[in-house]
């Protein structure tokens, strides 16, 4: 097996592990365990538990703004279509995730420094996404504004806080659709 797909077994381990017992009470053992490999595996891949969180939750992020932009590249037409492309795919991917992945953004930030700045490394990235596309929305129709910096920063903290504590994710893409269009309108 290549280096690469133990890694990625040891991800889905640790995915799994953080689900069944929660992030602090997960051991090496456990994503060993979960991952159906050695704890010299785990090793070969992560030198602890936190590294392989925070490669975790960096996994799932870069799969969830990739899902955003394919969306976007994807949609023409109307601008309101096209936001809510990007937030359905941004919900669906959420949605399909495992409650391991799910939960890395959560518990990310509990570890210490290095989590707190994957996480907001995390949120910056989908940012600077959501950024992206209000600029290329705003130049292509005149009634759309781009979005600052900050403001997409906002606006994915609220779409994400909003997807955390929903019992149906996939419920929050009209709310979120709605907000951005709000965001990104004059009116």
């Amino acid at each position: 097996m290549s280096s690469e797909a133990q890694r990625q077994q040891v991800l889905r381990g640790v995915a799994d592990a953080i689900a069944a017992k929660g992030y602090s009470a997960t051991t090496i053992a456990d994503i060993a365990k979960a991952a159906r490999a050695s704890r010299t595996t785990v090793y070969a891949q992560f030198p602890d538990k936190d590294s392989a969180l925070i490669a975790l939750h960096q996994e799932f992020g870069a799969r969830v703004v990739e899902a955003v932009l394919d969306a976007h590249r994807a949609a023409d037409g109307a601008w309101r279509d096209r936001l809510a492309a990007m937030v359905g795919a941004y919900v669906e991917a959420l949605a399909s995730a495992s409650d391991g992945e799910r939960a890395s953004l959560l518990e990310v930030a509990s570890i210490g420094p290095a989590g707190r700045a994957s996480r907001q490394d995390g949120q910056d990235r989908f940012a600077a996404v959501v950024v992206e596309i209000s600029i290329e929305l705003a130049a292509q129709f005149p009634e759309l504004r781009p979005l600052s910096p900050p403001l997409a920063l906002g606006a994915v903290a609220a779409i994400n806080e909003l997807a955390l504590r929903a019992d149906d994710i996939r419920a929050v893409a009209p709310v979120a659709t709605d907000f951005l269009e709000r965001l990104v309108s004059h009116a």
